[in-house]
């Protein structure tokens, strides 16, 4: 059985976009799907988003997925970084990488403000699915390239 973690971005919640469909899926597969809600979505700090997320620390292995979408792939990369915990796959769904030259870029920042150590993360983030669409009005497509 594969433990399945989505993580929504800015502004997000559990029961957004895609998410509701995709638990349910899983779930129908057989997998443990856990979407959790972060704090202050619209003022996100990673410091409070890794704190709530540690509840959770227990059910991350090698049979772990990580999908994050738009902050919430920045949210699975620091994961990644910080704690050291190996995982089967990880999929960034229109992720943040940086700075994104948009509005958002703010309310961002504790995620992107530092540099990604990508041999630390290639190391633990097993094998990793990059899906970015070329009309994202918020995340250009320059910008997962």
């Amino acid at each position: 059985m594969v433990n399945v973690f989505i993580f929504h971005g800015v502004g997000g919640s559990s029961s957004e976009n895609w998410f509701p469909w995709m638990k349910a899926e899983l779930q129908a597969a057989g997998h443990t799907v856990i979407v959790p809600d972060f704090p202050h979505p619209n003022r996100p700090q990673l410091d409070e988003w890794l704190k709530s997320f540690e509840q959770y620390k227990h059910l991350l292995s090698e049979d772990s997925v990580l999908v994050g979408h738009s902050l919430g792939g920045a949210f699975a990369l620091r994961l990644l970084q910080s704690w050291n915990v190996r995982v089967l796959a990880t999929f960034l769904v229109a992720s943040v990488w940086g700075v994104m030259d948009n509005e958002f870029d703010p309310l961002m920042r504790t995620f992107t403000e530092t540099s990604y150590d990508w041999q630390r993360i290639n190391q633990y983030a097993g094998e990793i699915h990059i899906l970015h669409s070329d009309n994202d009005p918020y995340i250009k497509l320059a910008k997962a390239e």
